[in-house]
């Protein structure tokens, strides 16, 4: 039965707003489940139309309780959260017997655009079907001082393994929201996996980038479902063509999840650099992945310093921050000494090459505040 009309708004004036006013106009005009309308049924409904409402899914009978513990408030955020239950299609990892309640997950959806369908499985061969190739193709990050920086240092290109690492503090999270802010204004399917974060976090992120996030209150299987289904959804894109980004924060805590559900270290870092190892590009109208990643560094951590050791060495774009920068304020915090690309002569045409490699030099010879600060000022003038 169709949902009774709501009192209605030019079509016009709903197109632009973001879900959540929709949502808030859905309650006040007592539309019926209008969480589980899509945006463009929403704006449908609230511009006088009849919306037939989907009947709710019937959720199973809930575990067997367990002993209470305090349950920690939760600020509130500035767009919906919701949490879904598995699809029959979720990767989930095969020796993990109970079933895997997805974690929350937020999806914002740019004004001009509709939600797109989810796509029909891609089996894993025609994925790993793709060829493998370098680089060659550069990155749009946007036009921030901070990504134009990179961009001198160490250039991102379409297919790249990229591994902003850092200790604490240095500003690698910050970092990787610039990247997901100029990539989402340069128009790219950008996607973001938060793991094991702070749930006041997630609303950081612009509203432009698709987030899913399972916070600290999640269980390691969760975690490590939701950073696989992201995967899997990204290459499903790459094999149809798309060149899809994927941002992670971080490796370093998907580690520790991985490894809380395997049992040991080596199972921990093995799956985390499988999944690390998936980006590739396919060459121009072939489709890429591109996975830009987080990892944290001198933590005092061995698994940590496994993580980052075994994925370094699969990195083929590594951006090191400087901790003394960071706490002098300097951000982006990079060390242009131990930052690099690799197969940058497939990347960049050598008239490119040559003038990046000039500022590079200089930068090396400088003291890492120096070196800041040339760089800097190499980016102002290249705005």
């Amino acid at each position: 039965m169709g949902a009774p009309p709501a009192p209605a708004h030019a079509p016009e004036e709903l197109e632009g707003r973001p879900l959540a006013d929709l949502h808030r106009f859905a309650a006040e005009a007592r539309l019926p489940r209008y969480r589980l309308l899509r945006r463009e049924q929403l704006v449908a409904a609230l511009s006088g139309g009849e919306v037939a409402v989907p009947t709710p899914v019937p959720t199973p009978a809930p575990p067997p309780a367990r002993p209470s513990r305090p349950q920690r408030a939760r600020p509130a955020e500035r767009r919906p959260r919701r949490r879904e239950r598995p699809e029959e299609d979720d990767v989930t990892l095969e020796d993990l017997e109970r079933p895997v309640e997805r974690p929350v997950e937020r999806s914002v959806e740019r004004p001009t655009q509709r939600p797109a369908e989810r796509p029909a499985p891609v089996s894993r061969s025609s994925f790993d079907d793709l060829p493998v190739l370098r680089p060659s193709r550069e990155l749009e990050l946007g036009d921030a001082l901070a990504t134009r920086m990179v961009q001198i240092v160490a250039p991102v290109g379409r297919g790249q393994r990229a591994m902003i690492a850092g200790p604490a503090g240095a500003g690698a999270t910050a970092l990787l929201q610039e990247f997901g802010r100029g990539l989402a204004r340069e128009g790219a399917r950008v996607r973001a996996v938060l793991v094991d974060v702070r749930p006041e976090e997630v609303p950081e992120w612009d509203e432009h980038v698709d987030v899913a996030a399972a916070d600290a209150s999640s269980s390691p299987r969760d975690q490590v479902a939701l950073a696989e289904r992201a995967l899997d959804d990204s290459k499903q894109a790459a094999t149809r063509g798309e060149d899809a980004v994927l941002l992670l924060d971080s490796l370093s805590r998907l580690a520790r999840a991985y490894g809380l559900a395997l049992g040991t270290p080596a199972q921990a870092v093995e799956a985390t650099k499988r999944w690390f190892s998936a980006a590739r590009d396919a060459g121009p109208g072939q489709g890429s992945l591109t996975l830009i990643a987080t990892a944290r560094v001198e933590t005092g951590s061995p698994l940590d310093g496994l993580v980052h050791d075994a994925l370094e060495d699969s990195a083929n774009m590594v951006l090191r921050l400087h901790a003394g920068l960071a706490a002098r304020g300097k951000h982006p915090a990079i060390d242009a000494e131990r930052s690099r690309t690799l197969g940058e002569d497939a990347l960049l045409d050598p008239e490119r090459r040559r003038e990046l490699e000039n500022m590079r030099g200089v930068a090396r010879s400088l003291n890492p505040e120096e070196a800041w600060e040339f760089l800097a000022e190499r980016a102002r003038e290249q705005s």
